[in-house]
Formats: C-alpha cells, structure tokens, sequence
C-alpha cells in the first residue's frame, strides 16, 4: 500500500519534502489500520493546492490498491483532513461511545484534569464532524 501511495505521488509529480512524505505515509498507515479516525492535514503545501493533490493522489491510488477505498478528503472552513470514513463512523457512534467511556482533558483549567464525557457534554456541542462523500 505505502509504495502505491509513493508511486502515485510520484505519478502527479506532488514533491514532498522527506520529512512530509514519511509523516504523510505515517498518516495513512494509521488510518488503514484503525489507529486513528482523521489526520490533520497541516503539512505538504497550502490550499487550494494542497487539497488538488490529496484528492488526485488519492483518486490514482484508490485503483491499485482497495485498502484505500475508505479514505476521504474532508474540508471545513480552511482546514484539510483526511478521514476513514467507516472508522470515523464508528468512532462516533452512539453504540460505540457507551461501550467505552472517553477521557478529556480541559487545557485552559489544568493540563491535570480529566473529565469522562458525562461530566462535560458541551464540550461535544462545540465539535462539528461533516462527511463529504466522493
């Protein structure tokens, strides 16, 4: 898979520095494993074009490799993520939120401090999540 996604980049001539190219394999790695739900998109250039690239990048490796089928872009406001869509589903989920019992951190009153989702359910009013199908 990861060689896939580096010949793809390669193929719509995306130059990445070394650095951004490991933490952009890294990214998908995790979110094809089920390590992580979404990345944050905040290396490998700037939008518009940062956003052209991902999507063709992942448009070309889509065909080689299935594995990559569930990834998509997701844009809010100018913020570029790259999602699982089934494991960003799940992560939330109703079902799987009352199978787990999640764990927060309030920065701004003490870096010491955790709270579980019952304490401060506000916290989720403020956190928007939008899918943007294919």
């Amino acid at each position: 898979m990861l060689r896939v996604v580096e010949a793809c980049a390669a193929r719509i001539r995306w130059r990445l520095r070394p650095q951004s190219k490991r933490r952009l394999l890294n990214d998908i790695t995790f979110l094809c494993t089920g390590l992580r739900p979404v990345i944050l998109m905040d290396y490998g250039g700037t939008m518009p074009q940062l956003q052209e690239n991902l999507c063709s990048l992942l448009h070309h490796a889509r065909q080689e490799a299935s594995i990559l089928n569930p990834l998509r872009v997701m844009v809010m406001k100018d913020m570029l993520y790259l999602i699982h869509a089934e494991g960003l589903a799940e992560h939330v989920s109703p079902n799987a939120r009352s199978q787990h019992q999640l764990a927060f951190v309030d920065l701004e009153k003490s870096c010491c401090e955790v709270f579980t989702f019952s304490d401060h359910t506000s916290i989720f009013w403020s956190i928007a999540l939008f899918y943007i199908p294919d």
